[in-house]
């Protein structure tokens, strides 16, 4: 059996005497997307910003638990930037970098590894594609970035995140503000990725987690805190789920 690429095993987040999350485990597998659902202020977030080592930056949270990444304790494996080109995370609202869509596409990759002209258009053209952006862009990648749609922008960001070749992809809400059609292109983009990667999306479309999702986990704030009270296969959360906060958000919406 392979081992899980990524494992999160009684993560806490405190903000001083505070629970936000407490005692989440979980683990992601290869070529799996897990969605995580669950009402506002229950956490979902917080778990991606832990994982990616954001949490553990803000000031005033507390981070505690363990994350291993290929068996490896994320806060001592490598240096951060080096942890998030392999762990990438994907915000609601889209980053955009100013200056040309080229230059968004290549921006973090120019910080890991030199490459000719020719290997930066293949590159381009390559994530470009995997986000389903190319044929709407690929006649102004010099033009800047700040002038595509917000689906675009967003679809762009994703790009982005895929040119550093990540093992996992963090995704927080990533189409909550997206027209239909730009919705359509990531999901269809996720479903592709998950054959080379492992993929933890956020979000709080219940039709989309039905919709793409490997593995479900339910993250309930009944207690004043978020933490996992169920997950499993997506059949088993929206058609018989077990536990009565589970009940109450997905039977009852």
């Amino acid at each position: 059996m392979t081992p899980p690429v990524l494992q999160v095993q009684q993560l806490h987040v405190t903000a001083g005497d505070q629970s936000i999350v407490r005692d989440v485990t979980f683990d992601l597998s290869r070529g799996e997307l897990t969605t995580i659902i669950g009402p506002s202020g229950s956490g979902k977030s917080t778990i991606l910003r832990a994982i990616n080592r954001l949490a553990d930056k803000e000031s005033g949270l507390q981070v505690s638990g363990s994350i291993r990444y290929k068996g490896c304790d994320v806060f001592r494996c490598c240096p951060v930037n080096e942890l998030r080109r392999d762990i990438s995370l994907v915000f609601q609202k889209p980053c955009i970098f100013p200056g040309s869509i080229r230059r968004n596409v290549l921006f973090g990759v120019r910080h890991h590894q030199p490459m000719s002209r020719t290997r930066q258009n293949d590159l381009i053209e390559k994530v470009l594609r995997q986000a389903h952006l190319f044929k709407e862009v690929k006649d102004r990648l010099n033009k800047p970035a700040h002038l595509l749609s917000i689906g675009q922008k967003q679809r762009l960001a994703f790009a982005r995140s895929l040119a550093v070749n990540p093992a996992v992809i963090l995704l927080d809400e990533p189409t909550s503000s997206l027209d239909p059609h730009s919705t359509i292109e990531i999901e269809k983009a996720l479903r592709e990725l998950k054959s080379t990667c492992s993929i933890l999306l956020v979000t709080h479309s219940l039709e989309q987690g039905r919709r793409i999702s490997d593995r479900v986990i339910f993250m309930s704030n009944s207690q004043g805190f978020g933490t996992i009270v169920e997950q499993g296969a997506v059949e088993q959360i929206f058609e018989n789920p077990q536990h009565p906060d589970t009940q109450q958000y997905v039977l009852n919406r």
